[in-house]
């Protein structure tokens, strides 16, 4: 797996050396912080030794968790404290103490979550034992904090960067946990869409075809109401269908491209702690990975955990009744420091229901349940998850994973293979698509699923487990789980991959994970060459069309200019209303939820225009293509490449300051890969200028062998340090681009180190 990938020349962006020469001379750039051969700190029970490969993923080694967390959060410290600070500040609504006026609408919209307090109140519910490994964890954060130079960017911003708590780590959970889970965008939509029924009738058609693929077996079909990109891939093989006997598991997360990585490589080895895979910076353990007795991936679930309640107030604007009885609208005051502006205060509003994130036209308040919005005991779950040794402390780690849902495929070192849902999922006493009615209990929640009735396989016939933030059940199943799930594509092709190839490798795996074949588009091309009004220069791109969306393929660009032309009208216009009337249109990912509706779309686009295909008006459709894309890209169709259509470039807070911009991002990717495809890369379907951004694509590639410790191979599509002029900044995107993956955890070659020892060690 590790063959020689191929190399990249060091490329930066135009300027890089002028960017770096400007900030050493400005002394805004402390150099990569160095270690000396011992560095002692309080906190450490015994020494732990740190010994690093040749990309810089540490391998830890003390003689207890407590240890080796206190390293790995010196590490996150020392690597990724303005990625740590960042994503606080996003949770509690402090963004705005950083970048000015700009963070703000983030701001206003999670202090109205009220996040900051439920990350405060959280570590105090966990066990007492979890508190302590986390005190453990953030006490070598902190040592991190104190005794190395601050980060370029708090150097730049002259801003102090903060001790960390062990409410921050659980602020980071919530801040991944909103990402995670967005249905309560598509109610939302579907009353700011009241007006057009049409546009919904288009977009979620009754007689609209199930999804291609459910996770469990047996439990029926299911309708998808196509998911907004964000996702992944994990699946496992049977010993009967590889090459070693022993099962095989591969994960490949989807995520916004950002730079860091949102991922960190680690190995832990303690007597009573060894795991290896990729952690979250700001939170201890390994979210994905192995230990010596199993192995997991994950990927979204994104059930229906999030309902909006209207509240009708009484005529003083300060009471509401809930089937008779009166309540107090809650207020909360909220003081935004801004950067370079005078503090804002912000009126926050509260119901029984939840927070209050909006308000209908006639003004009433619009609150927002959701099962994150509590204390939660994901920290446990991952430590638990780290130090499961078969199914059943797997199952038993999980029952405290609430927020956000994922599907956990399995595999363990006796052979077996299994499925979880895990999530917290509310029971309710009728659902809504839309706006719930807030002064009734008609959709109240009466409780939650369960953890035993949870969805979950162990040991399947086929000898197969495929997750693609597919439906997890069918209608046929005992217990539903509604959600708002991908059409299935990715995992049916998948499947049939799975399938059709074996005995199965790490090789085959690593194929799979790099297939950029798409079903709809092929399918689409062949609809359009059998039209009468497709032009030969067109039809002459088709015909040796196969599927493929690499980046030097011209038609899928072609197909998805005529897919976009082919929308009514009607539905452009619906799709193009901001998602709040009253919040200006900011840059993509200036607000905590979409600009636009463009995201309803989902993975469906090529699917909804051939079932829509007899009310197409196809000789327009195609007239507007040809004419955008020879604008855009010219007018031979040949150079209309998918490498040229979209960049997939890694996002950095500071990347949108020009004079900045060098040191802080990298040169584009020309990546393939559609919504449809394994190697799924989203782009943006808003209306714009081309070439499109990439919103999601994948962020981490693992495979591993449960029974083989040493055979457990991974890569980031970026790097392992936060420090952007560290050679570790993006050294392993070359390797992701060619598919080519390193060992981690025992496979590791590791070299030089150095140890952390307790202060007062002789």
């Amino acid at each position: 797996m590790a063959k020689r990938a191929p190399s990249l020349r060091r490329r930066h962006l135009p300027g890089f050396r002028r960017t770096r020469a400007l900030l050493r001379l400005l002394g805004r750039s402390a150099p990569i912080p160095g270690v000396p051969p011992v560095a002692a700190f309080s906190g450490l029970g015994q020494p732990v030794s740190v010994a690093w490969d040749a990309r810089d993923v540490p391998r830890l080694t003390g003689d207890s968790a407590a240890d080796v967390l206190f390293a790995e959060g010196y590490l996150h410290g020392r690597e990724r404290a303005f990625q740590m600070d960042v994503a606080r500040r996003a949770a509690y609504g402090r963004l705005a103490e950083l970048l000015g006026p700009g963070g703000l609408p983030f701001d206003r919209f999670t202090r109205r979550l009220g996040l900051a307090a439920i990350a405060q109140a959280t570590p105090a519910s966990w066990p007492a034992p979890v508190q302590r490994l986390v005190q453990a964890y953030v006490g070598g954060v902190n040592a991190a904090f104190a005794t190395l130079p601050a980060p370029t960017e708090h150097r730049l911003l002259k801003v102090a960067l903060e001790p960390w708590t062990a409410a921050d780590t659980a602020s980071v959970a919530f801040q991944l946990g909103w990402l995670l889970n967005d249905t309560w965008q598509a109610k939302w939509a579907r009353h700011r869409l009241a007006d057009r029924p049409q546009v919904w009738d288009w977009l979620y058609p009754a007689d609209f075809p199930p999804a291609r693929a459910v996770i469990v077996p047996g439990t029926g079909s299911a309708r998808s109401a196509g998911t907004a990109g964000i996702g992944s891939n994990n699946w496992v093989a049977a010993g009967r269908h590889t090459a070693s006997g022993h099962p095989l598991l591969a994960n490949d997360p989807h995520l916004p491209p950002q730079l860091p990585s949102v991922w960190y490589q680690v190995h832990l080895d303690a007597p009573d702690l060894a795991v290896w895979g990729v952690s979250l910076a700001g939170v201890p353990g390994v979210v994905i990975g192995q230990n010596p007795y199993l192995a997991w991936g994950v990927t979204n679930v994104n059930p229906d955990v999030q309902d909006l309640y209207r509240v009708v107030l009484d005529p003083d604007g300060h009471h509401y009744q809930v089937d008779g009885v009166r309540h107090e609208l809650g207020r909360r005051q909220e003081t935004i420091t801004v950067r370079g502006a005078a503090p804002e205060s912000l009126t926050c509003r509260d119901t029984v229901w939840g927070p209050v994130v909006a308000e209908d036209e006639a003004g009433s308040p619009v609150s927002l349940a959701w099962t994150g919005l509590a204390p939660s005991p994901l920290a446990g779950a991952i430590l638990n998850l780290n130090q499961a040794r078969g199914w059943d402390s797997f199952n038993a780690a999980l029952a405290d994973w609430w927020a956000p849902a994922q599907n956990f495929v399995y595999a363990d070192k006796d052979g077996h293979i299994g499925y979880v849902m895990a999530g917290r999922i509310p029971v309710r006493a009728a659902a809504a698509e839309s706006l719930a009615d807030g002064n009734s209990q008609r959709h109240a929640w009466t409780g939650f699923i369960p953890w035993a009735n949870g969805p979950r396989v162990l040991d399947p016939p086929s000898g197969f487990i495929v997750t693609a933030n597919n439906p997890v059940v069918g209608k046929d199943a005992a217990t539903p789980i509604p959600g708002r799930y991908s059409q299935g594509d990715r995992a049916a092709r998948i499947q049939r991959l799975l399938e059709a190839t074996g005995p199965h490798t790490p090789e085959t795996f690593a194929a799979i994970q790099r297939d950029v074949h798409s079903d709809p588009l092929a399918a689409l091309a062949q609809r359009l060459l059998a039209h009468p009004a497709l032009p030969a220069r067109a039809a002459s791109l088709l015909a040796s069309f196969d599927g493929s969306t690499a980046p030097d393929q011209a038609a899928p660009t072609l197909l998805y200019l005529f897919c976009l032309a082919a929308l009514p009208p009607v539905v452009r216009e619906g799709l193009d209303r901001p998602f709040f009337a009253d919040i200006p249109l900011g840059p993509p990912g200036s607000h905590p939820f979409p600009e636009r509706m463009w995201d309803l779309l989902g993975d469906r686009l090529p699917t909804l225009t051939l079932h829509h295909w007899d009310r197409v008006d196809i000789r327009t459709a195609l007239q507007e293509a040809l004419a955008e894309g020879a604008r855009a890209f010219g007018p031979d169709l040949h150079e209309w490449t998918w490498g040229r259509a979209r960049r997939a470039r890694g996002a950095h807070p500071l990347g949108t300051v020009p004079r900045l911009a060098p040191a802080f991002l990298r040169p584009a990717l020309d990546l393939g890969g559609d919504t449809t495809t394994p190697l799924q890369s989203v782009m943006s379907l808003a209306p714009g200028p081309w070439p499109r951004p990439v919103r999601i694509m994948p962020s981490y590639r693992q495979i591993v062998d449960p029974a083989d410790p040493a055979a457990a191979w991974g890569v980031l599509a970026a790097g392992q340090s936060g420090h952007p002029l560290s050679p570790h900044y993006d050294d392993m995107t070359a390797a992701f681009r060619a598919g080519t993956l390193w060992p981690m955890g025992p496979g590791m070659a590791t070299a030089s180190g150095f140890t952390l020892s307790p202060l007062d060690a002789p």
